[in-house]
């Protein structure tokens, strides 16, 4: 055990630990509650436990008495240490305060937990059943506190005890009960919410509240009363191990070496695509054979009707092949990427791939979508090349083609276009005519456009009798190149039908993550041949960008959204480059700052520079 800062108690692990537990602790209770989980946890997790003022350590202090208090002073010395992945574990109390960090950490576009963890707490937005006790007379008060079997008799007898810890307790019964949620949406991150089963304070139906405030929602009760965390501490930390090993199964085996997959879609489909996969697993194809009424393997193998290159055929077809070939590269490597990301139709097996989709769910998707993308008609398509958006767009203006939508931004010098097919042709000459190359695509319709708005009307009722669950890594979206959120699956999905493809951009923002390494999975090398192109024109500005913020909050709301954790950078009165270890924060109310790896202290934003990306 040793100290970081006064407000962070190491208990276990180290810097080289791959996941880090942030705790909090209970009404009148101390980082030391949690003293005892280094004997059960394993060495890849580390335990950091958060110590408010007033007690062990900090008896000096005065207390705090609301959680805004307490958020001022933990960020600053929090955000450092949110450099690898980590969960967020708060009992009682501390699961208020959790969730009330995680909230802050949102607005102020911080790296978010991989798994929040309130135990012995209803749900935030639910009211308490009981008066305020913080106020009442010291007799009165004791008598509520014994109720909640956290504080032995013999320390409820003892005056000189009780005469220093009743301060402190009043203060943190004092945040609990005055505590008033401000209405924000969801946070958007995994909860598993746990309880004692014969807890008197927190029913169970209190519990699943927290349900409400995320797209992913688990929970579990354990035997016990409201401090099963000290009764049933066995099998609290083994569950606490399990999702912490699930989590590191899902890292990249080098974090030097990140890694992406991505699926390709429509236009990678060939005959004979899949081989011998239908054969290594055959529980899959009998399901996917069930769902699509027809044999798969046939279809993708011998394509007898010629029905392969036809939209409601290819979409399922590629998704199973390319589902095969994950579930083939996950069985001999056991390698699990950093990120998914998926071209088009590929996207839905980027989500399969991040555990978003169940593989029936994902095939009843595509095929519902395939079908209705197949009923457009008097649409095309067309590869634009060596030709810049700028000019293309005011090619199509020029000419009166201004009903021609940009279905997908596949590189610098390969754009799609999609509108009637009257339409595209009339586009050929112009375009030719500026030197650019022109290539009609063989689709049955105007994908990716303005002409698809009844597929998606359609495709958005179907969605919402599917559930999805939480992701294993991000995914990467077609429609704004940024991660998915839980929140906005099925509007993401919707939109994605009418919406152009930024795959471009995609790539970009995986490079700026720190990606190292892309791996196609599923038929052909399109894909590949597209993030060479890409990866050959992208750099990261060597110079800061000179630029007036209006307001230090949209200083650091750019950077954040420009330069990823990890960003190379220069910093005024250091030699060598340095590496930012968190995201830009606002300090002291005015200060835009920075943290840099194996640098204890902030550093101004104004003082740092990035440095190019090779």
């Amino acid at each position: 055990m040793n100290t970081i800062s006064p407000w962070l108690i190491r208990l276990s692990g180290d810097d080289a630990s791959r996941i880090r537990l942030f705790c909090f602790h209970f009404a009148g209770g101390s980082a030391l509650a949690f003293r005892s989980w280094a004997q059960f946890l394993p060495s890849f997790i580390e335990v950091i436990a958060i110590q408010l003022p007033a007690r062990d350590g900090r008896y000096g202090e005065p207390a705090l008495t609301n959680i805004p208090q307490i958020l001022d002073a933990l960020i600053p010395e929090l955000t450092p240490y949110l450099d690898k992945p980590y969960l967020v574990f708060g009992h009682s109390l501390g699961a208020l305060i959790g969730y009330e960090l995680i909230r802050a950490q949102r607005r102020l576009r911080l790296k978010p937990p991989e798994l929040f963890i309130p135990s012995a707490h209803r749900a935030p937005h639910l009211p308490a059943r009981a008066a305020p006790t913080y106020d009442l007379s010291d007799e009165e008060f004791l008598v509520r506190l014994e109720a909640f079997d956290g504080t032995s008799r013999e320390v409820l007898d003892n005056q000189e005890l009780m005469a220093a810890f009743l301060p402190r307790i009043r203060s943190d019964f004092r945040i609990l009960e005055t505590y008033v949620r401000q209405p924000q949406a969801p946070i958007d991150i995994p909860i598993l919410a746990i309880l004692g089963q014969d807890d008197p304070h927190v029913s169970e139906t209190e519990l699943r509240g927290w349900g409400e405030h995320t797209g992913n929602f688990r929970y579990r009760l354990f035997p016990g009363g409201h401090f099963f965390i000290e009764t049933a501490k066995p099998e609290l930390l083994n569950l606490i191990k399990h999702e912490c090993e699930i989590l590191r199964s899902h890292l990249p085996t080098e974090e030097s070496d990140m890694l992406a997959y991505l699926f390709p879609g429509q236009g990678s489909q060939y005959k004979g695509m899949g081989g011998v996969l239908f054969d290594e697993f055959p529980e899959l194809v009998e399901q996917a054979d069930g769902i699509l009424g027809y044999s798969v393997k046939a279809l993708c193998l011998e394509d007898r009707e010629n029905n392969l290159g036809k939209t409601q055929y290819t979409q399922p077809a590629l998704f199973v092949v390319n589902a095969l070939t994950y579930r083939k590269r996950i069985r001999d490597t056991g390698e699990f990427p950093a990120y998914c990301a998926g071209h088009s139709l590929g996207e839905y097996c980027a989500l399969y791939a991040a555990g978003a989709l169940g593989f029936e769910d994902g095939l009843r998707l595509v095929k519902k979508r395939g079908e209705l993308m197949s009923r457009a008609s008097g649409g095309a398509m067309a590869a634009i090349l060596n030709l810049d958006e700028s000019s293309l767009r005011q090619c199509l203006i020029d000419h009166g083609l201004t009903d021609i939508d940009i279905a997908n931004y596949n590189s610098a010098s390969q754009i799609v276009i999609s509108g009637s097919k009257d339409h595209i042709v009339r586009a050929e000459a112009p375009i030719a005519a500026l030197g650019a190359g022109f290539h009609p695509l063989n689709t049955s319709g105007a994908f990716h456009s303005r002409y698809m708005e009844d597929a998606k009307r359609e495709f958005r009722e179907y969605l919402g009798s599917f559930r999805f669950a939480g992701f294993r890594c991000p995914v990467i979206a077609n429609v704004d190149a940024r991660p998915y959120r839980e929140s906005a699956i099925v509007e993401t999905l919707s939109r994605q039908i009418t919406g152009s493809v930024h795959w471009k951009e995609s790539i970009e923002y995986l490079l700026r993550q720190g990606v190292t390494r892309f791996e196609e999975i599923g038929p052909g090398e399109v894909l590949t041949k597209l993030v060479g192109h890409i990866g050959k024109t992208f750099r990261a500005e060597e110079v800061q960008e000179e630029r007036t913020f209006e307001s230090v909050e949209q200083r650091i709301d750019h950077w954040n959204k420009t330069y990823p954790i990890g960003t190379k950078v220069r910093v005024k009165g250091y030699d060598g480059p340095l590496e930012t270890r968190t995201s830009a924060i606002l300090l002291f109310g005015h200060r835009a700052a920075i943290y840099m790896k194996n640098y204890n202290g902030y550093f101004d934003l104004d003082d740092v520079m990035p440095l190019a990306r090779a």
